[in-house]
């Protein structure tokens, strides 16, 4: 059977969820997705509304022990097909990627269908079954109705996440937005997610959260940073306003390109492959391995042509990597790469235990698990300062996505939209200071200096950015 993209919601967190809504005591509440039930059960035990719930599971359905209840009126079937109208609608919706929706055909569910459904806030094609979701919970919702919803955080600062955020607030406001830090489901799936409540036909300010989910134990913290790019700090500007941001180099096959079994080394460079050969915040005594990089205006020798043929013979046997197969196929010159110019700032996009953004000393190139920062007319050790302090990691910290095991994935828009102070806000004597730490941390390593440079900033962020920052990577880490 096709992946229903189920993910169970513990009852202290669906209890939290109910206990946001501000209905009327006799209003009509939907759980379009019942699954294990949490949030019937706490609407029953929380509330006096009317529940009405939907499950296409039915197994689930089945199980569900509220079946016959007075309060509830549950059915099985597919959420797309409801047209009711409701004051409340609350869930959990699937985890389905747009790319298995068509999985789905055995449950009489397409992409075609859900788009049509959804055609009064239409959107890309490439949104995740949550989105759909939630658009047409939101058709559903009768004006200042309210919907609770728990979902990944994936969307956010994406082109089609964009999309879903105009929808939404063109036909509502969205009232709260609250950052989840912990585990919130039953087991322990690697979801990074969001509590969205949004109010229907109305406008206004949003109240952002920080949700902490220890076990059954929850609490709460109002957050400073806006995911959904509402702050509006004229002190702070965005990293990508004053530097550019790109990805190292990459293959599409790591195996062939570096360190290749070649005596001819006219078109090898040093490359930086592992964020673990760096210690401290500079490349001064990184490891460096070699990489093939042929050019477009590169001529080949007869030996690097021979290894070229021997890889493609080699792609094609496989079958992968898919990509280099198929330009094989079409005759491309698959082997050609782009070698972009080094940047004097390096960062991992792969988190485990430190944030650090790296001072490229002897200009390397890297492999595409980094981003290379260029500043733009700013001086680098300034720009170290302005992204090495507890201020930029609790951000990057806050808009990760975890990815199991304790890391976190730091997306490019993630770095481009990091908040920092504007240097045109500086006077020459901050200048001078932050540019001296930038400095020292480079050339030493201390992380006291990140201390020191977070308390130079504090006046434009305003808030204790370390505390916060540490208990989240203490939840991350489950240290």
């Amino acid at each position: 059977m096709a992946n229903l993209g189920q993910i169970f919601t513990k009852q202290s967190v669906a209890d939290f969820m109910v206990e946001m809504f501000t209905l009327a005591d006799n209003a009509k509440v939907l759980d379009p997705c019942i699954g294990g039930g949490a949030f019937v059960e706490s609407l029953l035990k929380h509330t006096s509304y009317q529940i009405y719930g939907i499950e296409i599971d039915e197994a689930l359905f089945n199980a569900l022990p509220f079946i016959g209840n007075s309060r509830c009126c549950l059915r099985k079937g597919d959420f797309f097909d409801e047209m009711a109208e409701y004051d409340g609608i609350i869930m959990n919706p699937p985890y389905i990627r747009q790319e298995e929706i068509s999985y789905l055909t055995p449950y009489g569910i397409t992409k075609q269908k859900i788009q049509e459904v959804c055609a009064m806030m239409p959107i890309s094609a490439k949104a995740n079954m949550y989105m759909y979701f939630i658009l047409h919970g939101m058709q559903l919702l009768r004006y200042g109705g309210e919907l609770i919803a728990i979902f990944p955080n994936a969307w956010i600062n994406t082109p089609v996440g964009n999309q879903f955020k105009e929808q939404i607030i063109r036909h509502s406001q969205i009232q709260e937005f609250i950052s989840v830090c912990g585990n919130p489901f039953e087991g322990n799936p690697a979801v990074d997610v969001c509590i969205i409540k949004l109010k229907k036909g109305t406008t206004g300010k949003t109240h952002y959260r920080i949700l902490y989910v220890d076990g059954n134990n929850l609490y709460t913290k109002n957050s400073k940073f806006s995911p959904t790019n509402a702050i509006g700090n004229e002190s702070l500007t965005r990293l990508k306003n004053i530097a550019t941001i790109r990805r190292g180099i990459t293959t599409g096959a790591n195996k062939l390109f570096i360190s290749p079994q070649l005596c001819d080394t006219t078109h090898q460079i040093n490359i930086i492959t592992s964020p673990k050969s760096i210690i401290g915040y500079s490349t001064q005594n990184v490891r460096l391995e070699n990489m093939l990089a042929i050019r477009k205006s590169d001529r080949l020798s007869d030996e690097e042509q021979s290894y070229i043929h021997q890889c493609e013979t080699k792609i094609l046997n496989d079958g992968k990597p898919l990509s280099l197969k198929n330009q094989i196929e079409k005759g491309k010159s698959w082997f050609r790469l782009n070698i972009p110019t080094p940047a004097p700032l390096l960062f991992a996009y792969i988190i485990r235990k430190n944030m650090k953004f790296v001072y490229n000393t002897h200009a390397n190139h890297v492999r595409d698990n980094f981003y290379m920062i260029t500043p733009d007319n700013i001086n680098v050790y300034l720009l170290m300062s302005l992204l090495n302090n507890y201020h930029v990691y609790l951000q990057l910290e806050q808009q990760g996505k975890t990815y199991g095991n304790g890391l976190l994935k730091i997306q490019a828009y993630d770095i481009a939209d990091l908040q920092i102070p504007n240097p045109k806000q500086f006077t020459g004597t901050e200048i001078s200071l932050l540019t001296a730490l930038g400095k020292q941390l480079t050339e030493t390593g201390k992380e006291c200096i990140i201390d020191n440079i977070t308390t130079l900033l504090e006046s434009h962020y305003k808030n204790n950015s370390k505390i916060e920052y540490l208990a989240l990577r203490h939840n991350r880490l489950g240290i």
